[in-house]
């Protein structure tokens, strides 16, 4: 933030080269901006339609990003991201969904905005002269002193205007991680299977060597008998991206690495399970059994078969026979 160069020329003939390092999506100037927006918003927007109508962004282009890039010199900590435990861009890129967090963390996150960030925040814009025209909202400071009247260790904090607020925007957050870090390396961070990997690496030397896959299982018959063993273990793939959000009449998006697909509540609370790595309801990243997962038989081998195609589960043991296939 607030960082300027510019190159300089001279007679002889030069080459300059500028290295850009994109700052950080996810810090304290972000989430304040992110907080007003959503409680002066009517109605209140899901994180889907802010990010898409491209309210999540701090360029410097619109009064209220002027108004906090310019406080960054006056207030640093709004220049970095949240202290919470489990430390913030990990619980937001490895998190399922809000009931997915560690135990702690909303309490974390309000004391470090109240003590950190608003306080002092309100006593640079409290000046005679304040840094820089911005909305009224914010110069007059409603939208800190409704901050600052939040109980932070209070039971009903998340019931708060506040409390919705800060969930709203870890929910805006994570789906923001999801979509830029996939986009921005290519998809190289999405994960593969170690058991799905090798057998397309049968397909590919049986083709080489035959020009044929014919004698080879598909993925239905190679798993089948592993899925179908009571002792069989698996576990989230570590770097796995797995993303639940609400849709409609009980349904949830589920965005499992490059995988997208609308599943009902029973898939929603089975992904929670063995995908969370913080909730007290979830495996937190440690190995389960196939019979653990509470979904009915057919369904149970569909949503195995679903995570393990995406990279999300790998297979830790079976005592199963693998379908045999000699080259």
């Amino acid at each position: 933030f607030g960082v300027q160069h510019e190159p300089v020329t001279h007679d002889a003939l030069s080459a300059h080269l500028t290295v850009n390092l994109e700052r950080q999506f996810y810090v304290w100037a972000s989430l304040i901006k992110t907080i007003g927006d959503f409680l002066y918003s009517t109605p209140k927007p899901t994180p889907s339609q802010y990010i898409a109508h491209g309210q999540f962004k701090l360029e410097g282009e619109s009064p209220t990003e002027q108004l906090l890039l310019a406080a960054v010199l006056e207030v640093p900590g709004l220049g970095r991201m949240p202290t919470v435990v489990g430390g913030f861009r990990g619980v937001i890129q490895k998190s399922v969904s809000n009931r997915d967090l560690p135990s702690g963390l909303w309490s974390d996150l309000c004391d470090d905005m109240v003590t950190n960030v608003v306080t002092p925040l309100q006593a640079v814009w409290s000046k005679p002269v304040p840094l820089q025209a911005g909305p009224k909202r914010y110069k007059s400071n409603k939208v800190l002193e409704r901050m600052l009247a939040v109980d932070c260790s209070g039971d009903d904090m998340l019931e708060s205007e506040v409390g919705q607020a800060l969930q709203f925007v870890v929910d805006t957050f994570r789906l923001h991680s999801f979509q830029h870090f996939a986009a921005a390396d290519g998809g190289t961070n999405l994960q593969v299977s170690d058991s799905f990997t090798a057998l397309a690496e049968l397909r590919k030397t049986d083709f080489q060597e035959h020009g044929s896959h014919a004698e080879l299982p598909t993925i239905e018959q190679w798993a089948g008998p592993v899925l179908q063993s009571k002792s069989t273990l698996l576990q989230r793939t570590a770097g796995s991206r797995v993303l639940l959000t609400p849709r409609a009449k009980g349904k949830f998006l589920l965005q499992a690495n490059n995988k997208a697909l609308t599943v009902s509540t029973a898939w929603a609370k089975a992904v929670e399970y063995t995908c969370g790595m913080w909730g007290s309801g979830t495996v937190q990243g440690n190995v389960f059994s196939v019979d653990a997962v509470k979904l009915e038989n057919k369904d149970l081998e569909r949503f195995v078969l679903t995570l393990l195609r995406a990279g999300v589960f790998r297979i830790r043991s079976s005592d199963a026979s693998v379908p045999k296939v000699e080259l």
